[in-house]
């Protein structure tokens, strides 16, 4: 199943800057990826890529 997590708050995921919502999905990602393919939409951080690929992880970032 193709599965996609939208983050509404304005922190990226991975939580390079913390979050409550940031380190609750990405806990989740590692149990979903085995079994399912998840695009993550989330903000743009200078410390990490607009587009990203682990696995069956997607990361896609956009400005705010």
């Amino acid at each position: 199943m193709k599965i996609a997590l939208i983050c509404t708050e304005k922190l990226p995921l991975p939580p390079v800057l913390g979050g409550a919502i940031q380190i609750y999905l990405d806990g989740i990602l590692a149990i979903l990826a085995k079994y399912h393919e998840i695009t993550v939409y989330s903000i743009k951080n200078n410390r990490l890529p607009d587009i990203e690929q682990n696995e069956n992880v997607t990361h896609i970032r956009v400005g705010g």
